[in-house]
């Protein structure tokens, strides 16, 4: 009991202190701050979401199937090319038609590497864990 009192007053001075510093800040500071924050809120979003919902649509879906109709190879191809078209679509951006060929190579044989994962490993984890990390 006495633990928990010591706690949330400790937290209350915490929170007090955090709306002295900001009452104390400038609009400008505030608004830097708040920028940073959702950058940060996105940046993590970014990072979790997308490896997610991407591993689940291209592996468990696209290769997914094409595996269980007996077709790896061509699960394969799809999914790589399609994951690779939709993070580099040749030719957009301003980038020559050689920098986006490269780059959706890379991106192709990245797709390849997580289809090869989840294959191996048997579980859309590993694929998602290596792409949030790459």
């Amino acid at each position: 009991m006495i633990t928990q009192a010591f706690t949330m007053i400790g937290g209350l001075i915490v929170v007090a202190q955090c709306i002295c510093a900001l009452s104390h800040m400038t609009l400008r500071t505030r608004h830097s701050v708040r920028i940073a924050y959702l950058a940060l809120l996105l940046g993590a979003a970014t990072s979790c979401l997308a490896p997610l919902y991407e591993e689940t649509l291209f592996r468990r879906v696209l290769y997914g199937r094409l595996l269980a109709a007996g077709r790896p190879l061509l699960g394969l191809a799809l999914s790589a090319g399609l994951f690779a078209f939709v993070h580099e679509v040749p030719g957009s951006g301003g980038t020559p038609w050689s920098g986006s060929l490269v780059l959706w190579l890379l991106y192709a044989g990245l797709g390849a590497v997580f289809a090869l994962l989840y294959r191996r490993c048997g579980t859309l984890w590993a694929p998602i864990a290596a792409h949030a990390t790459h």
